[in-house]
């Protein structure tokens, strides 16, 4: 059949397919499927022709076009390959609260589906400019990942077409009547032909899910529009659950710090000092290095509110404790109102030398402050009395037992005239 052999995509392998077929020794009925380069698909059926007595003679050939069975069959596969990624996608959202994984996953995997070169998802800022915030590329492309883009005519126009959920198909940027500031910019992104769906939040606009084909023009299936808006909408999900994830997290750390924060003075209270003692003395004991513990008293505090009111006392409290934070630098080191007008400083990592000259500076910057206490039997100013213990933590040991070390050193800082610092000897390192 000379007409049909040209039309034969893989002729190679149609003449091998023959010659098994024309075998006498093959008696298997044979049902196999021929490639034409017309996008047609042909199937043949073959079975050998026996006598009565089992002589071979010849074979039975039947072909049917069976393309349209075929696109059918292609059509049903894609179907069922779109709805498994959007489950996969979907599932993913409701597994994750990371918009950032989410939104890889969406991109990548879109990229994959659709077989072309790029896929982003780019967001708009409040001025209708935007970035590209997420991108999956194939080789030889170039990234566009965190570039601003600004379209004029789009910043102008506010994305009111993407606010009305449209849906941009375009096959070729030469032909879609585009402006050439337009197609300027389409052409430094290396960009053909493109498909862009609004992600919408309600009805706000928050950015768009894009597929750009580089290589050549592509014409975009119905299916494959259809595939993007689902995601799209998968996508707009993730983000709304992201953002009510994320005020959540904000609402409960402010709870948190509400619970660890003295609300007088804005440092830490006893509770996150009581909580912050634990865990270092445990890392400590597991590193066995230094820990150190100021317990600090304002000297005649109660003789203060009685002079000056418990208003002005509030306000004495507030200043010693930001002096406090100003005077320990360390991020690692923790300042805390201890209770009443007592206060506390952990000190990891600190040996008595170190502990020592923090209570120096506390006292000098205490002094450098200079608030009136005419009812002090010390100073015509506020001062403090500190009490300073150091251990390296360990088993034979508990927390209160550096506690109890510093506080006897405060009493023996007190009991000595105050406005000084003491050690405790039992913990000097």
């Amino acid at each position: 059949m000379p007409d049909c052999l040209q039309l034969i995509a893989d002729i190679p392998a149609f003449v091998e397919s023959c010659k098994l077929l024309q075998s006498e020794e093959n008696r298997c009925t044979i049902e196999d499927e021929i490639a034409f380069v017309d996008g047609r698909t042909i199937r043949r059926f073959s079975s050998q022709i026996r006598d009565d007595r089992d002589r071979y003679f010849g074979r039975l050939y039947v072909f049917e076009d069976i393309t349209v069975h075929k696109q059918a069959e292609q059509a049903l596969q894609q179907q069922a390959e779109r709805e498994r990624m959007i489950y996969e996608i979907a599932q993913h959202i409701r597994e994750s609260l990371d918009l950032d994984e989410i939104l890889n996953t969406t991109v990548a995997e879109v990229r994959r589906f659709l077989q072309t070169d790029r896929a982003i998802v780019y967001r708009f800022n409040r001025d209708w400019s935007g970035v590209v915030v997420k991108e999956s590329v194939a080789e030889g492309w170039q990234a566009i990942l965190n570039m601003q883009i600004t379209d004029t005519y789009f910043v102008e126009r506010q994305g009111q077409s993407y606010q009305q959920s449209a849906i941009q198909v375009t096959s070729d940027i030469y032909t879609a009547g585009l402006s050439l500031c337009h197609i300027e910019l389409l052409e430094r992104l290396q960009v053909r032909a493109k498909l862009v769906v609004p992600i919408l939040q309600g009805d706000r606009l928050w950015g768009l899910l894009v597929a750009h084909h580089c290589s050549a023009p592509r014409e975009w299936h119905p299916l494959e529009t259809e595939l993007l808006q689902q995601l799209a909408t998968q996508v707009a999900i993730a983000i709304q659950q992201s953002e009510l994830h994320q005020q959540l997290q904000i609402a409960n750390q402010q709870l948190e710090n509400l619970a660890l924060i003295d609300q007088l003075t804005q440092i830490a209270n006893r509770r996150c000092f009581d909580r912050t003692f634990t865990l270092e003395w445990y890392r400590l004991m597991r590193e066995q290095r230094p820990l150190s513990l100021l317990l600090c008293d304002i000297d005649y505090f109660k003789q203060y509110n009685d002079t000056y009111g418990h208003a002005a006392g509030d306000t004495c409290l507030k200043i010693v404790a930001q002096t406090f934070k100003q005077a320990v630098e360390r991020s690692t080191d923790l300042v805390a109102r201890y209770g009443g007008e007592e206060f506390a400083v952990i000190l990891p990592y600190t040996d008595t030398d170190g502990a020592v000259r923090v209570a120096q500076k506390i006292h000098e910057a205490i002094q450098a402050l200079a608030l009136p206490h005419i009812a002090s039997a010390v100073s015509q100013y506020v001062t403090l009395s500190i009490g300073i213990a150091t251990v390296i933590p360990s088993y034979n040991l508990s927390p209160v037992d550096l506690i109890e070390a510093a506080d006897r050193a405060l009493y023996k800082a007190k009991v000595s005239g105050r406005n000084s610092w003491f050690t405790s000897s039992i913990f000097l390192i």
